[in-house]
């Protein structure tokens, strides 16, 4: 397969990639309050090995905080499963966009030693952030299974769907 003919590849799954998932749609004080009501369930059903007092002073910034314009930051952790592992999210929205969109993220998981993947890491990079060659290296949204050099494509995902991985996931 040419160079060009790959990329073009490449490029067509980054598009499809980032199709955003159905109801998406970021409004941070909505955002926020879908992201501290499955943590605070997740919690409720033990699969946290935290309270959900503990939950909610994890996340960032504090709801009465959380600006409503330009774009903003949202993120937690680490929050502990019952079975070890901790995990970690932020993410960036532009409210300013109509609608608000989702511009990047990161959600990782470590799990204790003695799991032969150290990690998961699920990114959305910003726009922009990697060079236009470097789409089949380097997709705008991918996973990091266990290595931070090994980059896999992902679709683009609601961070409730994410969180729903790292807490209820392998």
């Amino acid at each position: 397969m040419a160079p060009v003919e790959a990329l073009a590849r490449g490029e067509a799954l980054q598009a499809r990639a980032l199709a955003p998932p159905p109801g998406i749609a970021p409004q941070p004080g909505r955002l926020y309050d879908e992201i501290r009501k499955f943590l605070a369930s997740a919690s409720d059903d033990r699969a946290l090995a935290m309270g959900p007092w503990d939950v909610q002073k994890l996340l960032f910034p504090r709801a009465r905080d959380l600006p409503q314009s330009g774009r903003i930051s949202l993120g937690g952790g680490p929050f502990v499963r019952s079975d070890g592992a901790r995990f970690g999210f932020t993410l960036t929205v532009d409210c300013d966009s109509a609608p608000p969109t989702l511009m990047a993220y990161g959600f990782e998981i470590r799990y204790p030693a003695g799991v032969s993947v150290p990690f998961l890491r699920y990114d959305l990079n910003p726009p922009g952030a990697a060079p236009r060659l470097d789409v089949l290296k380097e997709p705008r949204c991918h996973l990091h299974p266990g290595h931070q050099d090994v980059r896999v494509p992902s679709p683009l995902a609601h961070p409730v769907e994410l969180l729903s991985l790292l807490v209820y996931g392998p």
